[in-house]
């Protein structure tokens, strides 16, 4: 008897306006939607992973053809120190793109 009381009241309420609110009625059960899915297919998992480490500012990912191509860059410095190996480091970085990632810690 108690749940086709609530059934009867909800159909009368259901499509109502209250408070300039129109009242729309559901029997199913709210569920939280998490904010990472639980399963990702193959295909789609790739796309979301960060690519390898490259050695330029904020992992930019030169092109192919160039990726063996870049000078290397002593610690704690943010250019090569030589003036040819700065010119090809800015010539390179210049054509590189950095990908966006959500972190996977």
């Amino acid at each position: 008897m108690y749940f086709t009381y609530d059934c009867l009241v909800g159909r009368v309420v259901s499509g109502k306006e209250i408070m300039n609110y129109e009242m729309k009625l559901g029997w199913g059960k709210a569920v939280v939607i998490p904010p990472v899915p639980i399963y990702i297919p193959p295909a789609l998992q790739q796309p979301s992973k960060p690519p390898p480490p490259s050695g330029l500012p904020f992992n930019a990912q030169p092109p192919k053809h160039l990726f063996n191509k870049i000078p290397r860059v002593r610690q704690g410095e943010y250019y090569p120190s030589d003036p040819d190996d700065k010119k090809a480091y800015e010539q390179i970085l210049s054509q590189s793109i950095v990908k966006v990632v959500v972190p996977t810690e």
